[in-house]
């Protein structure tokens, strides 16, 4: 193997793993949304575990974000190495290179799929909020607990944002 196709390798390789961050992103999205949807209906004990719950995914979360925006720095660097080479040399590693462009559009998709979820999730979140406020509701959801919940979940979009 020579260094174009051991750096093809690799990149196919990042992509796959990629991929499965994306996926751990994509469910503990969706399962965020239960505990905005949780935290509502709860008593007081029970908040306590949705809020520890949600840090605990949102830390979770946050170290798979990191994972892939480093992944996503090293892809690009070595894209880049092999960018000059790529177009007159793709045509040898086809295999690799159809591949690589099916496992980009999956990454593509379930990117798009994270944002969407996160977007249900705002309006849910917000829906919830908006209910807890409602005297009929009785949930006994202090405003430092609202705060953090909502600053929690702006961190989230921005990071999103930056990428």
């Amino acid at each position: 193997m020579d260094g174009f196709e051991t750096k093809l390798v690799v990149l196919s390789d990042m992509l796959e793993k990629k991929h499965e961050i994306l996926q751990q992103i994509l469910t503990i999205t969706e399962n965020q949304k239960s505990i905005f949807v949780r935290e509502c209906e709860a008593t007081v004990e029970d908040l306590a575990v949705l809020r520890d719950m949600l840090r605990q995914m949102n830390d979770e979360k946050q170290k798979l974000i990191d994972e892939h925006l480093n992944s996503d720095r090293l892809f690009q660097n070595i894209f880049e190495e092999i960018s000059g080479d790529f177009e007159f040399r793709a045509l040898d590693y086809k295999s690799i290179v159809e591949g690589m462009q099916m496992m980009i559009k999956e990454v593509v998709g379930l990117d798009a799929s994270i944002r969407v979820q996160e977007e249900k999730n705002r309006r849910v979140f917000e829906a919830e909020i908006y209910n807890l406020k409602q005297p009929s509701k009785g949930a006994d959801f202090t405003k430092a607990s609202k705060d953090y919940l909502l600053q929690q979940y702006k961190n989230n979009n921005e990071r999103k944002e930056e990428e």
